[in-house]
């Protein structure tokens, strides 16, 4: 019998595989917005091209926070394994 067994919640943020430049940045990036437990165990799991939906990362996480896990990773900058975001300016 498992004892002290308390559920956890998974939350899962969807980034499309064409702005990821590189996965192993992405997934260290990832881990330093959501740090290892106290144990030591990954608190986020990166899925390249799942089966429900294909052409995604998927990352499923302990947390909540942040609700938008693209921006938080943009807003941080350094190399985040993201192509760079390209600004368009609108013309007059």
């Amino acid at each position: 019998m498992i004892e002290n067994m308390a559920y956890q919640p998974i939350y899962t943020h969807w980034i499309s595989k064409d702005v990821v430049s590189s996965q192993s940045r992405l997934e260290a990036a990832c881990e330093a917005i959501f740090p290892r437990d106290g144990s030591g165990k990954r608190t986020c799991e990166l899925i390249v091209d799942p089966v429900e939906r294909p052409g995604y990362v998927k990352i499923n996480s302990l947390s909540r926070e942040p609700s938008n896990l693209m921006v938080e990773l943009r807003a941080r900058g350094g190399d985040n394994g993201l192509e760079p975001e390209i600004k368009v300016e609108p013309q007059a």
